[in-house]
């Protein structure tokens, strides 16, 4: 069954967030004070989507068959 599904993450810091979208090695840096949508696309039967928090910022694990896009103000950045 395929799904489609936004998640808005924030970075409320005063630092940069890196995002890491894998197993594409794709790389976002989120200012400070900012938010970007994620929408994830996928046939949840062949996986499910994990996310991971590290001091240099957040990775997003997709699955096979899996599409990640990440939107900040309505334009796709990674």
């Amino acid at each position: 069954m395929n799904i489609k599904q936004k998640i808005i993450y924030g970075n409320s810091t005063i630092k940069d967030i890196r995002l890491v979208v894998e197993p594409w090695g794709r790389e976002f840096i989120l200012e400070p004070n900012s938010n970007v949508d994620i929408i994830i696309e996928g046939n949840i039967m062949l996986g499910c989507l994990e996310i991971e928090s590290n001091e240099e910022g957040l990775i997003i694990y997709g699955w096979a068959g899996s599409i990640i896009s990440i939107y900040q103000n309505g334009i796709e950045v990674c």
